[in-house]
Parts: structure tokens; C-alpha cells; sequence
């Protein structure tokens, strides 16, 4: 059998040197033609077994199949394809049958866990779900101001407080690059706002408006806001010109204050290599000061690399777009958007390298490999990845009365399978998963208001998306 350790290579240059006229084939077109005529066109059977129904004769971790793929089964049912496939093929096929395998158990998840009129039923807790503001655009952050009422920032660069009835839109607000899944992100409010008035977004600026170009690169900006006018404007985190990207795609970003530090997130922008490199801003989670300032003990101040940015918390994220701290332990959670079949759960630690693009346990969305690796040593495995892809985004540890049972748990959005959903750890151990809501369309924020409710921000396609603004509150019996 061809061990382990060789099909998880430990250097990209056996993929990388592959011929590319030999072997570019999507994963669904390598399945139809070596697998479909044995196991079914989805995987159900045929004249061999079925590959969705849990029994796996030779192991049914991913290590297991690579094996049986590259060596065949043995018992001559089974042809062996390692001189046929590459490593990183092998993988593409192994997680098209993650897909196949795990595909019936979200969707019956995702039917149970419509609701009827605004009520739902789960495991621990029924509540009601009712819609609090809706309005034209994608709205991407929330927070709520001391006063119960929701600050909102929305893709296209507005910042608009409401209390759900009455709404005020800011005007002066950054400018933004408002194109393609980029614009204006994360909206937070500093822990002393009551005192000093400070409110971050993270936005995407252009760096030169009147450019034909326009290259664009995700800033931290803060500001007051006076009379309904946002003022004393700071820029706090702006990446250096050349690092300006003219792609438009995946420079998301989530903002969180914890122990007095404020981190954020970029995503890798499109092409994945920058997130290895710590002298481009991309593809990092950050730590900085409330006024832009790097901590001395980031864990790259003092890289012998002077163009090294110090305020790098963490490397080799594809694009974070949750961050969370769990109470009581501290320690900080994130979610990372992955590619198909490659969304994680991690947890974040000062100076890690969590792989993209080295190691991934998915693949591009066009079903070309990414890797051949899933492991790396050197490189922090996820705590959890979902296949299929659930398009993971915000998290929040809930922490509230209204919600007795779910105190401690994880809930976690998704955009592209549009629910919310509940995770019950031990440590930082998954345990348990419930989908708790399916039928309100991409979940993209998750807030707590001072009273224990759950706030939801939700955005729904099309020539001209609309969002909406849901509140969870529990069921009361009579």
C-alpha cells in the first residue's frame, strides 16, 4: 500500500510540476468517467456499492479512500487509479464524495429547519422570528448603541442607525469600492464608547478614485458621529500602495475587540500565494491598538524583514468573515470561507500559519484541486471543516438569559446553504451541530442585544438585492 506520508507529500512541487495538458479535469468529469458506471451518477450504487450510505469497507476517512483510489480495493472489484491520477486529483474526487455522502443529511437538516409563520422548533429551545427592518442593498455589519437602537453598515458605504421603525442614514461616511462581493464591511463600536464615541468599519477605499484602475485594499477606519454626520475621521490600518489589489473579490473582513486590542481580518483577495507572505497584507487576521498602533509583543514585531507588517496576528487564512471568543476560556475563534468543500472552524493563535494555500480540505470552485495536501507540518489543522461548503460567516458565542440551554454554544451563519446554525463544544471539541433556521435566505451577521435576543442580518439576490434585519426571541407558553 502506498503510505500515508507519500500521498500526503510534504513539498508543493510534486503538483505544482504536474503537466497541465495531462490532467486539468474537473472533479465531476474524473467521476463520471471512473466512478459513475460502479457507484451511480449521485453516488447512491450501482454495480459497486454505495458511496453515500456510511458503509466503507476500507475506512471511510479521506485517508482511507485516497488509499483505495490509488491501490485499488484488493480484492480485484476494485481498479487502481495511482498511475493514472495525480495526488491532488485524488483529492478533488475524495471531496466530491464528501459532497455526495453528506449532501442528503444538510438538506433534510436544512427542511426540518423551516419554520411555520415565524415559529421554530429545536432541540433545546423553540422561539419566534420576526422581522425588525428590511431595505434595498446588501447591510453587512451590526452593532447596537447603548440606546437599544442598531448601527448598520451596508456594502455600498452607508452607515444607517435605526430602531427598526425610524432610521437615520449618516452622511460623510468613508467613501468606498463598492464592486463585486467588495465595499464596506464590519461596523463596531470601541468597548468605551459611551466615553470616547469611537466607531470602526472596515472598508474597502480605493486608492486612487480617478484611476482607470482603481486598485482597491480593505482600511480600518474610525469616526464619531455628530448630529448625524460622521467626524473626526482616522485611517488606523491602510496596507502600503503596491499591495493595493486590482482584483475584486475576498477582501472581507470582520472587526472584534478583546483584551483591549482591535482585530480584524483580509481575505486573500483571489489568488491564494499572498496569504504565506508576511510582507502582503492579504490572507492575515491582524492585531492593533484602538488607535492603529502595534503591540510590542505582536508576534512579528522585530522580523528581521522590515517590510514585514507587524500587526500579522495570523497567516495562511483564506478569508476569516467570523471571529468570536468563546467566555470563559478566552480563546478566540474564527471561521474561514473556504473554497468548495473547504470551509473551517479554527482557532486563532499569535503567529500561526493556518495553510491556505498549501493545505486544504477542499477545492477550487470550478472543481479543479487547489492542493494535494491536507496536512502540513508546521501548518494548525481546523478544528472542524464542512463539506459541503455552507459558505460560513459570522459566529457568535451566545451568552445570554433568554436562551438558557444554548449559554456557551457557537452559533454560526451561511450564506450559500441560507441558515444558522448551532454548535455545542467541549473545549474545542465540536460535540454536536443543529441548524436552527434554513428559510430567510444568506445569513451573513449574527448580533446579541442587551437583553439576550438574537439579532440576524440576512441579504437575498438578485438585479436588486434587499436585506433584512430578524430577531430571535423565545417562545412564551401561556
Amino acid at each position: 500500500m502506498r503510505p500515508l506520508t507519500v500521498f500526503f507529500v510534504t513539498t508543493l512541487s510534486c503538483f505544482i510540476a504536474t503537466a497541465d495538458a495531462q490532467r486539468p479535469r474537473a472533479h465531476e468529469q474524473l467521476y463520471a468517467q471512473l466512478c459513475a458506471n460502479c457507484h451511480g451518477a449521485d453516488g447512491a450504487g450501482g454495480q459497486g456499492p454505495s458511496l453515500i450510505d456510511d458503509v466503507w469497507t476500507h475506512g471511510s476517512d479521506d485517508n482511507s479512500i485516497a488509499r483505495v483510489i490509488a491501490q485499488g480495493s484488493g480484492a480485484g472489484t476494485m481498479p487502481a487509479y495511482g498511475e493514472v491520477l495525480a495526488d491532488d486529483q485524488i483529492v478533488s474526487l475524495i471531496v466530491l464524495m464528501r459532497e455526495l455522502r453528506n449532501r442528503p443529511q444538510l438538506d433534510a437538516a436544512k427542511e426540518a429547519a423551516a419554520g411555520n409563520n415565524g415559529r421554530y422548533t429545536t432541540d433545546l429551545a423553540d422561539f419566534t422570528l420576526t422581522e425588525i427592518f428590511t431595505i434595498d442593498g446588501i447591510l453587512w455589519g451590526l452593532a447596537f448603541l447603548p440606546d437599544g437602537r442598531m448601527i448598520l453598515s451596508a456594502k455600498s458605504g452607508r452607515i444607517i442607525i435605526t430602531d427598526g421603525s425610524i432610521s437615520t442614514e449618516i452622511s460623510g461616511v468613508p467613501a468606498v469600492h463598492d464592486e463585486g462581493d467588495i465595499g464596506m464591511h464590519d461596523i463596531i463600536l470601541h468597548p468605551d464608547y459611551t466615553t470616547n464615541g469611537w466607531i470602526y468599519v472596515a472598508a474597502v477605499v480605493d486608492g486612487d478614485p480617478d484611476s482607470d484602475e482603481r486598485r482597491a485594499m480593505t482600511e480600518i477606519i474610525r469616526g464619531r458621529i455628530r448630529d448625524g454626520q460622521w467626524v473626526d475621521e482616522e485611517r488606523i490600518f491602510q496596507a502600503r500602495p503596491e499591495h493595493r489589489a486590482a482584483g475584486r473579490a475576498r477582501l472581507g473582513s470582520r472587526l472584534l475587540f478583546h483584551d483591549g486590542y482591535l482585530y480584524f481580518t483580509i481575505g486573500d483577495g483571489g489568488p491564494g500565494e499572498p496569504s504565506q507572505d508576511l510582507t502582503a497584507p492579504t490572507g492575515k487576521t491582524f492585531r492593533i491598538h484602538d488607535d492603529g498602533r502595534i503591540p510590542v509583543d505582536n508576534p512579528f514585531v522585530g522580523h528581521e524583514d522590515p517590510d514585514v507588517y507587524t500587526a500579522i496576528w495570523t497567516y495562511g487564512n483564506r478569508n476569516v468573515q467570523g471571529l468570536a471568543v468563546q467566555p470563559g476560556t478566552w480563546r478566540m475563534f474564527a471561521t474561514e470561507h473556504g473554497p468548495r468543500g473547504g470551509d473551517e472552524l479554527n482557532v486563532l493563535t499569535p503567529g500561526t500559519n493556518y495553510g491556505w494555500p498549501l493545505v486544504t480540505f477542499g477545492i477550487d470552485y470550478n472543481g479543479q484541486p487547489v492542493s494535494a495536501l491536507q496536512h502540513l507540518p508546521g501548518v494548525q489543522d481546523p478544528l472542524l471543516h464542512w463539506t459541503p461548503s455552507i459558505a460560513v460567516c459570522d459566529i457568535h458565542f451566545y451568552t445570554g438569559t433568554e436562551f438558557p440551554s444554548w449559554q456557551g454554544d457557537l452559533l454560526v451563519t451561511a450564506l450559500g446553504q441560507e441558515h444558522l446554525r448551532r454548535l455545542r463544544l467541549d473545549g474545542t471539541r465540536v460535540i454536536s451541530q443543529e441548524l436552527l433556521i434554513s428559510d430567510i435566505g444568506r445569513v451573513r451577521t449574527i448580533s446579541e442585544d442587551a437583553d439576550g435576543n438574537i439579532y440576524l442580518v440576512t441579504n437575498h439576490r438578485g438585479e436588486s438585492p434587499r436585506s433584512h434585519v430578524y430577531r430571535i426571541a423565545r417562545k412564551r407558553t401561556k
